[in-house]
C-alpha cells in the first residue's frame, strides 16, 4: 500500500514538472502441481549504477570513457567485475534487441543473461554488479534449476495513464529431484554494446558486455520444492506527459 501511494505521488510530481518518470515492477510466482506457493508483486527499487549510467549516456550523448567505476563517472561494470568503457556512448547490442540472446532475453539454459536467480541475502546497493551470493545454476543436478528461454517481450501502451511498458518474463523449473534451499535474490542482466570504427577500410567493430541493470531481494529467503515452477516478470515503464 505504501508503494502504491508513493508511486502515485511520484507520478503526479513528474507530471506537474514535465519530467520523465521511469519505473519497474517485479512479479514473482512459484507453483507446484497447479497450486500457488508464492505470489508477490512489488516495485523494483533496485536499479543499479549501470542502469543510471546507461540512461545518462544515451540521454546526454555522454561518452563512457572513465577508467574507474563510481559517482560522477560514466562506464559500466560487467558481471565479472571488469570495467566496460570506450570513447562512445553506451548502447544496446547492434542486432534485434528483442530477439533471443539479445537485450534482456536470455536463451534456454543460459544463466548469465536475462533474469537470473541466486542464493544471496546481501543488502541491495546502487553499486551491485552481480549476485551477492551463489548463482542457482542451470541444470538438473543438486541445487540446480532449469532456465527456460525468456518469453517474447510484451510492449503495452496504456492511454489512460499515458504509460508505455515493456515486460520481460522467464520461467524456471526445479527438476533436480530435491528442494533448493535459500533462494533470496533476482538480477536482471542485459547485453550492452560499444560501437567504434577503425576507418573506412575496416568498418565498425563492437564490444559487447553483460551487465546487471537491477538486483532485487525477496522479502525472505524461499525454498524451491522439487517439481516447482517459478515465473519472474520485470515490467519497465515510462510515463509520458499529457
Amino acid at each position: 500500500m505504501i508503494d502504491y501511494f508513493a508511486d502515485k505521488i511520484a507520478r503526479k510530481t513528474a507530471h506537474n514538472l514535465h519530467l520523465p518518470y521511469i519505473k519497474a515492477h517485479l512479479e514473482v510466482e512459484m507453483t507446484r502441481d497447479g497450486k500457488s506457493l508464492l505470489h508477490k508483486r512489488q516495485r523494483s527499487k533496485s536499479f543499479v549504477r549501470n542502469a543510471y549510467n546507461i540512461l545518462f549516456s544515451q540521454a546526454a550523448a555522454a561518452e563512457a570513457d572513465d577508467t574507474t567505476f563510481g559517482p560522477g563517472l560514466i562506464n559500466a561494470k560487467d558481471i565479472s567485475g571488469a570495467i566496460a568503457k570506450r570513447d562512445t556512448p553506451i548502447s544496446w547490442i547492434p542486432h534485434d534487441v528483442s530477439s533471443l540472446g539479445n537485450g534482456f532475453r536470455g536463451n534456454e539454459g543460459i544463466s548469465n543473461h536475462g533474469i537470473v536467480l541466486g542464493l544471496g541475502i546481501g543488502a541491495e546497493s546502487l553499486e551491485d554488479y552481480y549476485l551477492s551470493g551463489a548463482l542457482i545454476a542451470n541444470g538438473n543436478g543438486a541445487g540446480q534449476i532449469n532456465y527456460n528461454p525468456t518469453e517474447a517481450l510484451i510492449k503495452v501502451w496504456s492511454a489512460g495513464t499515458r504509460t508505455l511498458s515493456n515486460s520481460i518474463k522467464r520461467y524456471f523449473n526445479n527438476n533436480s529431484g530435491a528442494q533448493i534451499n535459500g533462494w533470496g535474490e533476482i538480477i536482471l542482466i542485459g547485453k550492452i554494446n560499444f560501437a567504434y570504427s577503425y576507418g573506412q577500410l575496416t568498418g565498425w567493430w563492437n564490444d559487447t558486455y553483460s551487465v546487471v541493470f537491477s538486483r532485487d531481494l525477496l522479502p525472505a529467503p524461499v525454498n524451491i520444492p522439487d517439481k516447482a515452477q517459478i515465473k519472474i516478470i520485470y515490467t519497465i515503464s515510462l510515463v509520458y506527459p499529457s
